[in-house]
């Protein structure tokens, strides 16, 4: 019917492109090229006017979408065509959102499902820290509330008999092996067990005197963590819906009490303080100062624990500084450090490490955690220079332990925190 002419190339496209063609012919292209999309992508529903419109193809190559967004992987497919190329029809965009939906799957599928179920765990546990984290209660107010709770149920609360430590308070059902019910004590209040939680020299927390147990990066992880397993304590946590001490009217004025320490304090220090430890070493430090000074000298001293000459002393804490006793006079008999010689004291911070060394002629722990303190010594051939030394020492009473005598020294005589 109309007379054939010749086809020509548009030299600007890899495919062909025909200045005019048999309306048969196109219409056979058209009807494959439909039929070939419906075999290889989802065609969405359209309507009569839609069906009507001749589909529209951009030859452009779509490279294997990543785990990006849909937005991003548009943008990466149409980046490098000309800006005249008309927009993808339906049919285009059906193909792509199919690609990106396999997409997203096959990053989920890839991700670690641990991993997620943690981080989704600690944030609830943060969420509802309002409902366990109760700052300024004391030990008395969290065992009246929790002794009515059913087991699982816990508190957390700021330590006051260890600054800068946590007190967990927890409902347990039967008490643990090994724990007797006291003679006239509350039933209930005794199935409430404490636990402290310690910082570590990293700033993570973790149960002080538990070795099997990790180290976390928050409280709202390790109470996350004991909701899952109990680990080292004797039961689960559970996590709180309420808050069970919305109504509870506290016992005794925390303030009162802290002003009552205080005063205490203030009036122990100024009559002195004392306890017996272990004198275990001195060691010369040079120039350092505070923890780097306190870990050079427990490094020498663990490393030879046979060669060192040990002896138990009286270690006395009082507004002048802290006072040596040697009853035994094995190394010496009085070592006096002045209050304004002594700039820091400061415990062990490797959790892991304890005096286990026993000498045949001294009463020691089996295992005892270590901690010293750094004092100025003038030099004998140079008044106008200083040099700091360390003494170390290995804690003897259970009922002192070592970071309550380096709480007492640092807050309380050099009116510091230990770092």
């Amino acid at each position: 019917m109309y007379p054939r002419r010749e086809k020509k190339y548009a030299n600007e496209f890899d495919h062909e492109v025909p200045i005019q063609r048999d309306l048969r012919t196109r219409s056979v292209d058209v009807e494959q090229s439909r039929i070939q999309r419906e075999t290889d992508t989802v065609i969405p529903i359209t309507t009569e006017d839609e069906k009507q419109a001749p589909p529209v193809t951009i030859d452009v190559p779509i490279t294997k979408a990543s785990t990006t967004t849909s937005t991003s992987i548009d943008q990466h497919i149409y980046k490098n065509v000309d800006q005249t190329v008309s927009s993808p029809t339906r049919t285009e965009m059906s193909t792509i959102q199919t690609q990106d939906e396999i997409s997203q799957r096959s990053s989920l599928s890839s991700t670690t499902p641990d991993v997620d179920a943690n981080r989704v765990g600690i944030f609830q546990a943060h969420n509802v820290s309002r409902f366990w984290y109760k700052e300024k209660m004391s030990r008395d107010d969290a065992i009246n509330i929790l002794k009515h709770q059913s087991p699982g149920t816990f508190l957390v609360r700021d330590s006051q008999g260890f600054p800068g430590s946590f007190g967990l308070a927890v409902k347990v059902a039967t008490l643990p092996p090994g724990i007797q019910t006291k003679a006239n004590a509350d039933p209930n209040a005794e199935l409430v067990r404490h636990y402290l939680i310690e910082r570590t020299p990293t700033g993570h927390v973790r149960l002080k005197g538990c070795p099997n147990e990790p180290d976390f990066a928050s409280l709202s992880a390790l109470v996350y963590h004991h909701t899952i397993a109990s680990l080292a304590l004797p039961i689960k946590l559970v996590l709180p819906s309420n808050d069970i001490a919305e109504n509870y009217r506290p016992t005794t004025n925390t303030n009162t009490t802290n002003q009552t320490k205080k005063m205490n304090s203030k009036e122990l220090l100024s009559k002195g303080a004392a306890c017996h430890v272990v004198y275990l070493n001195n060691v010369d430090v040079g120039s350092l100062t505070g923890q780097m000074a306190v870990a050079k000298a427990l490094e020498s001293t663990f490393d030879h624990p046979e060669q060192l000459q040990t002896t138990i002393v009286q270690f006395k804490v009082s507004n002048d500084g802290i006072t040596l006793n040697d009853s035994k006079k094995k190394i010496f008999s009085h070592h006096h450090f002045p209050k304004e010689h002594v700039t820091y004291c400061g415990l062990d911070y490797d959790n892991d490490r304890f005096w286990t060394y026993q000498y045949p002629d001294l009463k020691m722990l089996n295992k005892a955690k270590c901690f010293g303190f750094v004092a100025k010594k003038m030099k004998e051939s140079d008044s106008s220079s200083e040099e700091n030394k360390c003494h170390i020492f290995a804690e003897l009473d259970p009922l002192q332990p070592a970071n309550a005598i380096v709480n007492f020294v640092s807050k309380v005589m050099i009116g510091s925190v230990p770092v």
